[in-house]
């Protein structure tokens, strides 16, 4: 599970999460849960990454934001 809107960091840190796990031998499974962005941006996210087949991702903004205000009500 990670996050995140920068596309760049997202297909650096999917590249090299299963580079590792293919060194390993490793199954890995990757989701991308997004983060409290614009709804067009994680729109755009999503869209992405599954046309570049980099990880599963959520596409729904309100589960995104609610994940992350949960995260970060358990962090206080």
């Amino acid at each position: 599970m990670y996050g995140g809107d920068n596309i760049e960091w997202i297909r650096k840190f999917t590249a090299i999460a299963k580079s590792v796990a293919r060194d390993a031998v490793i199954e890995l499974e990757m989701v991308c849960v997004g983060k409290n962005s614009a709804k067009e941006q994680v729109r755009r996210i999503t869209e992405i990454i599954a046309a570049e087949g980099l990880s599963y991702s959520w596409s729904e903004p309100m589960s995104i934001s609610y994940f992350w205000t949960r995260l970060e009500s358990m962090l206080l």
